[in-house]
């Protein structure tokens, strides 16, 4: 509050500072005099000018960044909180893997069982990690190869390392192409919300979807 006080002021003394600058500039241009008093004012005037000019630009500079920034956050809040609740559920499955192997000796009480069943129980959760890891890297390819297809069609979209691409296209509304995905039950998410209602996010599923969803997208684009 007392920052917004002092910029207020601070502007009102520029504008003030500018008024009398012009009147002693008129002034001097109608009484034909030189007086070096009037010429040091109207000096310091002009620098309280400048600075204020200066002021302004850098707060306009800042608030500006700041809109850029509300922007990127309002665009992308909505991936963004699915992504992150996908990695807490993976990191939820974790932990429970881990209380389990450490809880196992309330229900056995031999050491050598207990031990063989950590074994056994470390092992499954080894496997599937190992199938999350193989999954996971055909979803990296899969995407690459959509996010090329998709930028040959007209689409663009930020750089993704998830299993979604949030994308819209250069001429085509986003909506517009929702409803003809799901007519053809094709399902890609889109939010009716404002700076975000021009965009569809895909998920990235298998070779054979993704060759659907493109196929798709290319006859609809070539025959709109």
């Amino acid at each position: 509050m007392i920052e917004w006080v002092r910029k207020f002021l601070y502007r009102i003394f520029c504008v003030i500072a500018l008024l009398v600058s012009v009147y002693l500039v008129v002034d001097f241009l109608y009484s034909g005099t030189f007086d070096y008093r009037v010429f040091v004012m109207f000096v310091l005037m002009v620098v309280v000018i400048i600075w204020g000019i200066v002021d302004w630009r850098k707060n306009y500079l800042i608030m500006q960044q700041k809109e850029q920034e509300l922007r990127l956050y309002q665009l992308y809040i909505q991936p963004l909180e699915e992504l992150v609740k996908e990695i807490r559920a993976r990191q939820h499955e974790f932990d429970n893997q881990i209380n389990a192997i450490l809880n196992m000796h309330l229900t056995v009480d031999n050491y050598d069982e207990l031990v063989e069943r950590q074994s056994q129980y470390i092992m499954e959760a080894v496997k599937d990690d190992a199938y999350f890891r193989a999954t996971t890297g055909k979803i990296v390819n899969t995407r690459e190869r959509v996010k090329k297809e998709l930028k040959e069609l007209g689409f663009s979209f930020p750089d993704s390392s998830a299993n979604f691409l949030f994308a819209s296209h250069e001429s085509i509304p986003a909506e517009e192409i929702f409803k003809a995905l799901r007519e053809r039950d094709i399902y890609v998410r889109h939010w009716n919300k404002q700076r975000i209602s021009n965009h569809l996010r895909i998920t990235i599923g298998t070779d054979e979807e993704m060759d659907v969803l493109i196929a798709f997208l290319k006859e609809y684009i070539q025959n709109r």
